[in-house]
């Protein structure tokens, strides 16, 4: 069940369905993006679609109240995913969507996706129970607590208090929905 890079990239390549949904998710820290970077150089016509660009316009000071639970049922929009993305490229059609500006905290220009090439949507929640079935393929990816926090901090995006906070909502997704369990393969990130 584990997998390789370079055999996922040959079992794309030998894919002639379009679109091809790969749904990659993971905790944060894992390597979802490093993956689906690598994927994205080696396959000519694959396009990424990044979760976070569905983070939910909100206010932070209203985020950082959040349970755990709410925190995984409210951090993204996955609704807002699934409507104009998924849908429109199961239905053959192309995707647009606005992406979340991180600097600005607000929606930002529209993104366009073809429905004629492999589509990787990355991100944690990406696999979620309510879009694990648009997915032709889904992907965990598999790293240590201690790599994952290691990589969080080197960022320094966050703090380490935010970061425990936003991991309790990652730890209730793992535990209550076991997206490992769904992925055709698993993946080591570290």
């Amino acid at each position: 069940m584990f997998n390789s890079i370079s055999s996922i990239v040959q079992e794309l390549q030998a894919v002639t369905k379009r679109p091809y949904l790969v749904g990659i998710d993971g905790r944060s820290g894992a390597g979802k993006s490093i993956l689906s970077h690598r994927l994205h150089e080696q396959l000519t016509d694959a396009v990424v679609v990044h979760k976070d660009d569905f983070y939910r316009v909100m206010d932070e000071a209203v985020r950082a109240t959040f349970s755990a639970e709410q925190g995984y049922y409210r951090y993204f929009d996955w609704q807002r995913l699934e409507q104009q993305v998924l849908l429109p490229l199961t239905a053959q059609q192309t995707a647009r969507y606005q992406r979340y500006d991180w600097v600005k905290e607000e929606l930002a220009e529209t993104i366009e996706v073809s429905s004629t090439n492999i589509i990787i949507v990355e991100g944690v929640y990406s696999t979620r129970p309510e879009l694990t079935h648009y997915y032709d393929l889904c992907i965990w990816v598999e790293t240590s607590e201690t790599e994952r926090f290691r990589r969080q901090i080197a960022r320094g995006e966050n703090t380490s208090e935010w970061i425990q906070h936003w991991a309790a909502a990652e730890i209730f997704y793992v535990a209550n929905f076991r997206p490992s369990r769904s992925a055709h393969m698993i993946v080591v990130g570290e």
